[in-house]
């Protein structure tokens, strides 16, 4: 798993560990880099990144890179 998988996988454990706070309501998401946001925002995906991916889109999140 690649550092970028790793942070992109950090927000889907985040989304579901926060779920009940966030499943009616907008949310900012900062990532760390431009190709994490890429990551989860893509459409064609491997399974793996395909279940992040749905997991993810569940939700009214707006994703933002940051510089850290």
């Amino acid at each position: 798993m690649t550092q970028l998988e790793k942070h992109a996988f950090a927000v889907v454990k985040a989304v579901k560990i926060f779920r009940y706070y966030i499943l009616n309501s907008h949310m900012v998401v900062l990532v760390p880099d431009t190709a994490v946001k890429s990551i989860l925002t893509q459409q064609e995906l491997g399974s793996l990144r395909g279940n992040w991916i749905a997991k993810v889109q569940e939700y009214d999140l707006d994703i933002k890179p940051t510089k850290l």
